[in-house]
Parts: structure tokens; C-alpha cells; sequence
């Protein structure tokens, strides 16, 4: 939370979110209409700034962060962003000093506001999610909605759930990591983490026909693997560039990328 003063010199609570990949910085429509009378082309940073001195302190995941001088003592809850300070203004709020707590616990890092969190937040106990997922079944069962497949990273959040309840897991042959599938997506609830799997054919010849099946075949919904899904855009670019037809080898240069591409 930060304080903005409006054109009557009073102090209002805002609350930013800190962008890197942001190039400019940004307040929302609502919050200028309450701040300002006009609007201006430019602005001014200046380091004269307030902040909350109180110390945040809570149960739970919140605990291991007790005793900081949190720029938000109230991260967890979920509220609207007014402002967006990206990397224009990083560097002049930014004091430096990382603390770093247990690896799946985001990391505090020191401004002129306070010490704000980075990372992923965890922000209610395991007694909050179970009475939530308590509630939403009696609240479904009432109107003859039988809620199944139950999943979580946290065992004990399933140890009330009859097993014919819950979402049943695959298991990797290969590997015998067992995961749960979700939009094509791999989610393995042990480790909390998602994977991708695509079966292409191994032997095939790298051309034009190839390459589009393999695309075809990358369900990406959340944009995670884009950066791969490009690669093989811009491979079809340039075949289609070059009037290749579909079966035609295409030349080295774009097999050697194609078989790289494969291989990602």
C-alpha cells in the first residue's frame, strides 16, 4: 500500500503492484478521477514518501513473514491494483535486501514502502481451504450437485474425501511419476508442478507436413510453452517463404532447426 496526495493535499491509500515487465508505470482511471482534477502529459517521482509502520503479524503461512515492515500487511487478501510501477520507477524504489524464507515461500524484498513479497503467496491455512471446500459441497449438494474429483498438493485437505471422490491419477511407466491430467496439461500434485508431454514421431522426415503436425498437436490454453510454439511458427514462415511443398526436404539449414525444434 502506498499513499498518493490528490490535488487537495490529501493522502490517499493506493495499492501497487510492482511490474518488471512493465516498460511505464500506470494508475488506474478510477484512482485519477479521485486524485486529480486535470490530467497532465507527464509526472514526478519524488522520495518523499509515507508508509505504514505497523508490523504485520497473522496464523498460518503468514507467520514466516512476522516481524516485517510489510509495504501490504493485508497481501493475502484479494483487492483491486490502482497502481502499476514498472521498471521506469523500479530502480528508484527499490533499497536492496532480499530475505529469503523456506523454498516455496516467496522472498521479501526492501523498498521505500516497505518490504514487498515476490513469488507465489500463499495466503490461507490448510483449516481455511478445508471448511471452503466444505462449504462449497453442502452449498452444491443442496441443489443435487455431487462434487468429484477432488485434487490437492496437500494430502491432509484429502484425508476426509471417500476415495471414489477424488480425481484418480496417471501413472509415467517410464518414470512412475504419477501425475493428473488438466487441458492437456501434466500436474504433478506431489512436487506441484506442471509438464508438458507431446509424442511425435521419432523417425519421421523433417518437412513441411511434419512440422505442422507437430504444432497441431501443442495444446498450449495458458500460454506457457509459447516461446517453443514460436519456434515452430516461424519455421512454417519460412518454409511457406521458400515455396517448399509439404513433402519436399526442405533445405539443411531449416532441418537442423527442425529437428531441434523436436527435441525442445
Amino acid at each position: 500500500m502506498v499513499q498518493v496526495m490528490d490535488s487537495c493535499g490529501q493522502f490517499r491509500n493506493v495499492r501497487a503492484l510492482l511490474d518488471t515487465g512493465s516498460q511505464s508505470t500506470f494508475i488506474s482511471e478510477s484512482c485519477a478521477r479521485r486524485s486529480a482534477d486535470s490530467r497532465y502529459d507527464g509526472y514526478r517521482f519524488d522520495e518523499d514518501y509515507r508508509q505504514s509502520s505497523k508490523l504485520f503479524s497473522s496464523s498460518g503461512a503468514q507467520n514466516e513473514f512476522r516481524g516485517l515492515n510489510l509495504a501490504d500487511e493485508r497481501f493475502y487478501e484479494s483487492r483491486s491494483v490502482e497502481l502499476l510501477i514498472g521498471a521506469d520507477l523500479l530502480c528508484e524504489i527499490i533499497c536492496g535486501g532480499i530475505i529469503r524464507f523456506s523454498p516455496d515461500l516467496p522472498c521479501a524484498v526492501n523498498t521505500i514502502f516497505g518490504h514487498v513479497l515476490m513469488g507465489s503467496v500463499v495466503g490461507r491455512t490448510e483449516a481455511e481451504a478445508k471448511q471452503l471446500m466444505l462449504d462449497l459441497t453442502k452449498l452444491l449438494s443442496s441443489a443435487g450437485f455431487e462434487l468429484r474429483k477432488w485434487t490437492s498438493n496437500n494430502a491432509e485437505l484429502l484425508s476426509d474425501i471417500p476415495r471414489d471422490h477424488l480425481e484418480p491419477h496417471v501413472f509415467d511407466n517410464a518414470d512412475g511419476i504419477s501425475y493428473i491430467k488438466i487441458l492437456g496439461i501434466q500436474w504433478n500434485s506431489s512436487t506441484d508442478r506442471f509438464t508438458y508431454h507431446l509424442n511425435l514421431p521419432k523417425d519421421s522426415n523433417c518437412t513441411k507436413r511434419t512440422i505442422l503436425s507437430a504444432l497441431a498437436r501443442t495444446y498450449d490454453p495458458l500460454g506457457w510453452i509459447a516461446p517453443v510454439i514460436l519456434q515452430g511458427k516461424l519455421l512454417m514462415q519460412r518454409l511457406w517463404a521458400l515455396g517448399i511443398d509439404w513433402d519436399v526436404d526442405p533445405p539443411q539449414e531449416i532441418v537442423k532447426h527442425g529437428i531441434a525444434y523436436y527435441r525442445i
